[in-house]
């Protein structure tokens, strides 16, 4: 079971498509308060004192727009990253809407165990 489980989430890694997700750029800080203006999956403007600044996400990391910072993909939710709440779901495969029904993923026991590639 712990080879399935892993294989799950590395497939989760390799098969999310995240071409799709929103992204904001050029973003300017002048007369602008301090925080998050301009964001995309894998970086983000942060003003200060009218002074903007890129972060970029370290690999395996997304932007996570709820806490406004790059946090791990399989903690954040879609369009950037790769997790779902499978709290009070039946056991079973759901299609994942967020990858143009390429993909779906797995809930067993209330656990997201990860997406999988569809067949063709």
């Amino acid at each position: 079971m712990k080879s399935y489980f892993a294989f799950v989430l590395l497939a989760a890694v390799f098969f999310y498509d995240v071409s799709a997700a929103p992204q904001r750029e050029g973003v300017d800080c002048t007369d602008k308060e301090d925080g998050v203006y301009g964001w995309g999956c894998w970086s983000y403007t942060l003003c200060t004192a009218g002074e903007g600044e890129l972060i970029e996400c370290d690999d395996d990391f997304v932007f996570d727009e709820e806490y406004m910072q790059c946090r791990y993909h399989l903690l954040v939710g879609p369009p950037c990253g790769s997790y779902r709440d499978c709290t009070g779901m039946e056991d079973g495969r759901y299609a994942d809407h967020h990858v143009n029904c390429t993909a779906f993923y797995t809930c067993n026991g209330g656990i997201f165990f990860g997406h999988n590639p569809c067949n063709p």
